[in-house]
């Protein structure tokens, strides 16, 4: 148990959390923290970023994990955590996959799956728009499992950030992952509170071992990157 964490937190504490999280990695984090502070409540709210910034700003929540994308939380107080660049998914079987880097331009010769998300789906285009063509979209969801199953089942490709982590569950054997050749700015992924410097002790500590928690996978356990991009996802010394 964290020495003097479990004294002065609150019964229940209210997280929200960019829609995917939940599954890919944040259930996992919540029990180690619930572990570590001794047997609580917790509440965890799963959304897109304009409801995260609604729960966040209307105290539904105490903090939120998601990326810097699409809504701004520059009025709320946020803590980076580490880089996610986007990368390719595509079926085993498709003729890209047997490249160990792909361009979007050749991505988009091929129907898209799009995670269909406010603000993400915007931000997924915009991809395409400015390095490729649009590509044919063949499927929307709001799920990121879904994306994955779609893609399995020959819908087409797609472009996600963040790879399964931890107990989550993995990938189908027919389906590939690969790194973009094209250098885009990767969203972070940043927990964002309204406490400024007057953090209560629980968002301190589940914000350390969310970060600690990222710096253990290292990122060949949550990202899909080139090695040469791989050692700057932690760092933030620059914006790129």
């Amino acid at each position: 148990m964290v020495n003097g964490l479990s004294k002065g937190s609150p019964q229940t504490i209210r997280v929200g959390c960019f829609q995917p999280f939940g599954s890919l990695f944040l259930a996992e984090l919540l029990k180690e923290y619930a572990d570590a502070v001794g047997l609580m409540g917790i509440q965890l709210l799963e959304g897109d970023q304009n409801q995260l910034h609604d729960w966040l700003n209307t105290g539904a929540v105490d903090m939120v994990i998601t990326y810097n994308i699409g809504t701004s939380f520059g009025g709320d107080t946020y803590t980076a955590i580490c880089k996610v660049p986007p990368h390719a998914i595509l079926p085993a079987d498709n003729p890209l996959a047997q490249q160990p880097q792909i361009s979007i331009a050749d991505l988009a010769k091929y129907p898209l799956v799009l995670l269909d998300l406010p603000q993400t789906s915007t931000y997924l285009m915009t991809l395409f728009e400015v390095l490729g063509d649009r590509p044919k979209i063949s499927l929307t969801t709001r799920s990121y499992e879904t994306v994955r199953s779609a893609v399995a089942a020959g819908f087409g490709v797609s472009i996600l950030n963040m790879r399964p982590t931890g107990h989550a569950m993995a990938d189908a054997s027919h389906l590939v992952r690969r790194p973009l050749t094209d250098a885009v700015p990767a969203p972070h992924l940043v927990v964002a509170d309204i406490y400024g410097s007057s953090k209560p002790q629980f968002v301190k500590i589940l914000t350390q071992m969310l970060r600690q928690y990222f710096l253990s996978l290292g990122p060949k356990g949550f990202a899909i990157v080139t090695a040469e991009r791989s050692n700057g996802l932690f760092d933030f010394s620059k914006n790129a």
